[in-house]
């Protein structure tokens, strides 16, 4: 018989449970207040509007502010209210870059209307009446920086061209031809839009002032003018350069509500003014009244855009 006892466990009374549990429960507390004494200061940030309201961030991203600036012709030595410089159009280009805009076209437009999405600080470059110059000065320059722009060119003129000479093309007077046209519009860079045929007029002798209406003129007499005008131009264009346009350009920004109509009944989705504004516009916006800023010579970069809330 072995004298070697079996080892008994102590049997834990009431009394000794609940004395080894109130020191087990001082014991922590006093390590947690340590360990949290110890920890340095975390705070962590409240909820964004934008995360809390995904929705509202949506809405405010379908407001665009677009700033269109208008030029007409550019000349070396002669610069005016409606001629720069070159240099003056490429020192504005680079500015708009430094300041993180980025040009579009009237089809990035017409996009943005349909899926909300276009560039995040958009601007628009515009040149009307589609000088010759634009193509020698102003086509090297977008190319120089792969900016986009659109050009508005009167039909007339382009089939009228101006010559100094049979050989040599007098830049201040002369206009793009066809062939200038569907080059730059085969760039990707220039976007090509109707600025009328033959109604770029100051109504001299009883004729049309723009796309105004006559005086005493009936609506149907002025739509089937209106038409009849901005149709030959589409015809011409399509048939000689393979340019659709989708905008026009009123002449001497003269428009009125019967003008919207036709537009968008002949299939155009934009118009351009010369109001001077910036234009606010949501996805159900009318492209039909878009403001420019006419670009005269005289002012700084900084100066001009600065007016355009561009800074």
């Amino acid at each position: 018989m072995s004298n070697i006892r079996p080892y008994k466990t102590p049997c834990m009374t009431k009394n000794n449970f609940m004395a080894t549990h109130r020191k087990f429960t001082i014991l922590f507390g006093l390590f947690a207040a340590f360990l949290f004494a110890a920890l340095p200061c975390v705070s962590f940030p409240a909820k964004t509007a934008a995360a809390a309201s995904p929705a509202k961030a949506e809405t405010a991203a379908d407001t665009v502010a677009l700033p269109i600036v208008m030029y007409h012709s550019t000349h070396h030595k002669k610069p005016g209210k409606y001629n720069v410089t070159p240099a003056q159009f490429e020192r504005d280009v680079l500015y708009l870059l430094e300041k993180k805009y980025t040009p579009i076209h009237v089809a990035d437009l017409i996009r943005y209307a349909g899926t909300g999405k276009i560039a995040k600080k958009p601007v628009m470059i515009t040149f009307d009446d589609g000088y010759t110059n634009n193509y020698v000065h102003i086509f090297p320059i977008l190319k120089k920086h792969r900016v986009k722009c659109v050009m508005s060119v009167i039909g007339r003129l382009t089939d009228n061209n101006y010559l100094k000479d049979d050989k040599t093309v007098n830049l201040t007077r002369a206009h793009l031809t066809y062939e200038m046209m569907k080059e730059m519009r085969d760039s990707g860079l220039v976007e090509i839009q109707n600025h009328t045929y033959n109604l770029h007029s100051f109504g001299r002798g009883g004729g049309r002032y723009g796309l105004k209406m006559k005086r005493g003129e009936s609506v149907a007499d002025y739509e089937k003018a209106v038409r009849a005008d901005l149709a030959k131009w589409q015809e011409k264009l399509e048939r000689r350069a393979g340019v659709h346009c989708a905008a026009v350009a009123y002449p001497f920004g003269s428009y009125n509500k019967e003008l919207f109509r036709i537009l968008k009944e002949m299939g155009f989705a934009a118009g351009f003014t010369c109001n001077e504004h910036v234009n606010r516009l949501t996805r159900k916006s009318s492209l039909f009244s878009l403001g420019r800023y006419n670009r005269a010579h005289g002012k700084s970069s900084a100066a001009f855009f600065k007016g355009m809330g561009i800074e």
